[in-house]
């Protein structure tokens, strides 16, 4: 039997908000899974003639907390938005869409049944058959305020100009994955999207955030900053003379007040070139740290952040191979690894670690959680780059493994333990008990979309042997890498 829609607006409505409502929930579990990301689509009819058509429409229908008739009168409401809008609004795409847009944002804030403590993010509608079709993304905004926000979100060139700058990594990677949405909305035929390449939205998410404190440091010019993300996780990733990159490059305009260089150079050098960067990195320790004005190294200073509200100087740590961190004042808005951007929480993310435990192997104690949190906890603080495998079949696996693991007597691990077992090759295979099976597993598993080549080849056979197994039994690893993060692949 045939799915009926009373609110059509084209058919494959509902197969595109169930998808792309996967991909948010994707997006959004590599940030932080608290935010639970929700989304539905808005349509206005754009032929009020058409009387066998409704004015407006809701996906999903029915039960939904909002209903489509409470969309009515938008496009009045539009209406009256463009005639109050000046230059920045137009800038952002066609003023009607636009105040579409801002007038269902309002309408949403406004409604009595939104859910609780909810961001909301709206898309330029977009021309689907006889509509106007907006997405409407909603994050818990309790999670996302949680973490360390700017206070601008616009830059301003004169005053009827400016420019959308992201306040967080969150709100960087919710526009993206709202213009992700407005794309797919633009397609001739938006029916059949295959999903999306989240860890890339992500990378683009924290591209922008980095352009956009260099354009809150410019504030005139928005030709800067726009491979700052890039040259950043580059210079991170070099060594010079086989000593790993450690120093601070500290971003402030040319006439800051407290600007002050205690070594200029003649001859500035550009953040793309790396070797020439990288080298000078070498001479940003203690309290020094190396200058630039957004696309290039000028000299070295003394001066420090301060905590303050002067979101025109911003600070850009490298702190291990591979990994560095946005820094505005006290506030840390970004962590970079392998130039995939993360939330700034701890290296290890112990309450995922316990959820994703109690999941996947719900017969294991409070006190056998607490083991495993620990043993992960002290992996983290080993000078070298580890794996602990935890398996609900670990008997059988070592058997399966056999020739490519040293296999030991059942043995319960313990914090010194497990430092005389870690500086060998190969994964540690333990039960969700805590007890160790084996150690320098060379772990199989088929290739996976989900791997990384930027990761390394631990982080890959994580992913390669977990999506195997986990067909025939429970398992989830924590990849330790050489920095002390950890990564928890299920």
């Amino acid at each position: 039997m045939a799915l009926s829609i009373k609110y059509f607006m084209w058919r494959w409505q509902a197969h595109f908000r169930v998808v792309m409502e996967g991909i948010a929930k994707e997006l959004f579990a590599k940030l932080d899974e608290r935010l639970e990301p929700s989304v539905f689509l808005v349509g206005v009819l754009t032929d009020k003639r058409r009387t066998d058509r409704h004015f407006t429409c809701v996906e999903p229908e029915g039960d939904f907390w909002i209903h489509s008739d409470e969309f009515h009168g938008i496009a009045e409401d539009a209406e009256q938005l463009v005639s109050e809008y000046r230059g920045a609004e137009h800038q952002e795409g066609h003023a009607v869409q636009v105040a579409i847009r801002d007038a269902i944002r309002m309408r949403i804030a406004t409604h009595p049944g939104i859910p609780e403590k909810r961001r909301v993010y709206v898309s330029i509608p977009s021309q689907v058959d006889d509509y106007l079709v907006c997405l409407v993304l909603m994050l818990r905004d309790d999670i996302a305020s949680s973490y360390p926000e700017l206070r601008r979100s616009r830059v301003f060139l004169h005053p009827d100009r400016s420019f959308p700058v992201p306040i967080s990594l969150v709100d960087a990677a919710a526009h993206k994955f709202v213009g992700h949405v407005e794309e797919e909305l633009r397609k001739d035929d938006p029916s059949m999207p295959f999903g999306a390449d989240t860890d890339g939205m992500l990378r683009a998410a924290g591209a922008e955030l980095a352009r956009g404190m260099v354009w809150r440091m410019s504030d005139t010019s928005l030709v800067m900053g726009h491979g700052l993300f890039r040259d950043c996780s580059a210079i991170s990733s070099m060594r010079y003379e086989r000593a790993e990159g450690r120093g601070r490059i500290l971003f402030a305009p040319e006439d800051h007040p407290q600007r002050s260089q205690d070594v200029k150079l003649r001859e500035p050098v550009k953040l793309y070139e790396y070797r020439a960067a990288r080298k000078l990195l070498q001479l940003a320790f203690d309290d020094i740290s190396l200058m630039s004005q957004g696309s290039e190294l000028t000299g070295l200073t003394d001066l420090a952040l301060d905590s303050g509200g002067d979101e025109t100087v911003f600070e850009v740590r490298i702190v291990a191979h591979h990994r560095w961190e946005l820094w505005s004042y006290d506030r840390h808005l970004m962590t970079v690894r392998y130039g995939l951007p993360s939330l700034p929480t701890a290296a290890f993310n112990e309450a995922r670690f316990r959820e994703l435990i109690a999941n996947k192997f719900p017969s294991t104690g409070t006190q056998e959680v607490d083991r495993l949190c620990k043993l992960v906890e002290q992996a983290s603080s080993e000078a070298h780059g580890t794996m602990l495998v935890i398996s609900a079949d670990a008997k059988s696996e070592v058997e399966r493994l056999s020739s490519q693991a040293t296999a030991i007597e059942p043995r319960l691990l313990d914090d010194k333990l497990l430092n005389h077992l870690t500086p060998i090759d190969g994964a540690i295979l333990i039960d969700s008990h805590g007890y160790c099976h084996a150690i320098g597993v060379i772990l199989d598993g088929d290739a996976t979309n989900r791997g990384d080549p930027a990761r390394g080849a631990r982080f890959n056979s994580a992913i390669r042997y977990v999506d195997s197994v986990k067909r025939k039994a429970p398992a989830l690893a924590a990849v330790v890498s050489e920095d002390g993060g950890v990564d928890i692949v299920s």
